[in-house]
């Protein structure tokens, strides 16, 4: 029989019942985690001398947030016109959530690691760990680039309705049961700019553990910033301009 784990990021209050089956996990994490925010960075081509108006004016800069270099031009098959950060990032508040940690077993389950959907049959749920957020381990990594140069990103918030969590490889039946609290990390960045820390992930055993979304509402809005890292200066992050576009 297949065996897997599965996260749940809610308030303490919401968190299931004792002896609660799959449906009640996935109404429980619809109704947290309820806002995000897709997050894309572009390296500028070395010759670029222009400016994010520029692209703005043109329409390659807009709200979809597609790559302003390639638009236009055939991709090469090389990494150059891929985004060095494609990614939604949850809104995560470390302070205000409790993780709950479960197993789940079934024949349904695919061995590849296909998400479970609420129309499968889940033979059994088991609540493994329950705790606030505010107690895992921190580890720091990094999502803006590093490497000197210019660079844009592209900023879309979006309402959504999340499903529990899980990880994108399947864990085997030994492994599930080997679960242990201190293989939960959250995972911290630096923002751009920001003084400060923002919580943008966790992972258990240094994998990332993904909130497939249900529903997506975005904004009618997108933020454009072009920047540049240089550590030669004192900040090491310049940013250049800021522009919001907004759909047709």
């Amino acid at each position: 029989m297949a065996c897997r784990l599965v996260f749940i990021l809610a308030p303490r209050s919401a968190l299931p019942e004792p002896g609660a089956g799959w449906h009640e996990l996935v109404k429980a994490q619809g109704e947290s985690l309820g806002s995000g925010i897709y997050l894309r960075l572009f390296p500028a081509q070395q010759d670029w001398q222009g400016s994010l108006d520029d692209l703005i004016i043109d329409g390659k800069a807009d709200v979809t947030g597609e790559n302003p270099f390639i638009q236009g031009m055939t991709p090469s098959k090389g990494d150059i016109n891929k985004p060095l950060c494609d990614s939604f990032i949850p809104y995560v508040e470390p302070k205000l959530l409790w993780l709950a940690v479960y197993k789940i077993e079934g024949e349904t389950i695919n061995p590849k690691g296909v998400y479970p959907s609420q129309s499968l049959d889940i033979d059994r749920v088991e609540c493994l760990d329950q705790f606030p957020l505010r107690e895992a381990s921190n580890e720091t990594c990094w999502f803006y680039p590093t490497e000197d140069g210019r660079y844009l990103s592209w900023e879309k918030r979006s309402r959504i309705i999340a499903q529990p969590g899980f990880l994108p490889d399947l864990m085997d039946l030994d492994e599930s049961q080997d679960y242990q609290r201190t293989d939960i990390n959250l995972l911290w960045s630096l923002m751009a700019d920001d003084q400060s820390l923002t919580c943008v992930g966790l992972t258990y055993k240094k994998s990332r553990i993904e909130w497939p979304l249900l529903k997506v509402e975005p904004e009618p809005f997108a933020t454009w910033r072009s920047f540049r890292v240089d550590y030669s200066s004192e900040t090491g992050h310049v940013e250049e301009s800021c522009i919001t576009v907004f759909s047709p």
